[in-house]
């Protein structure tokens, strides 16, 4: 499988959501960070299943970067 431009995207992205994710989670909005509520509702909720699978230790980092990639591949393959 050739990684395009589109999934390196998929998966910066999903990097970048998973430290706000777990900021959020575990600081509870203090120090000025957002809430886990306040994460959730400001999300546009791609991958958002593997955002809460991460958060609460069901997947790690990697495994929910690779998904949100494989993801990307199958959509831009329609």
């Amino acid at each position: 499988m050739m990684v395009t431009e589109e999934m390196k995207e998929a998966g910066s992205q999903m990097a970048s959501d998973l430290v706000h994710a777990r900021v959020s989670f575990n600081m509870g909005g203090l120090g000025g960070s957002k809430s886990w509520e306040e994460f959730e509702s400001s999300h546009s909720g791609k991958n958002m299943d593997l955002i809460k699978q991460y958060v609460h230790g069901e997947i790690d980092s990697v495994t929910a970067i690779y998904i949100a990639m494989h993801r990307e591949s199958i959509a831009s393959n329609k």
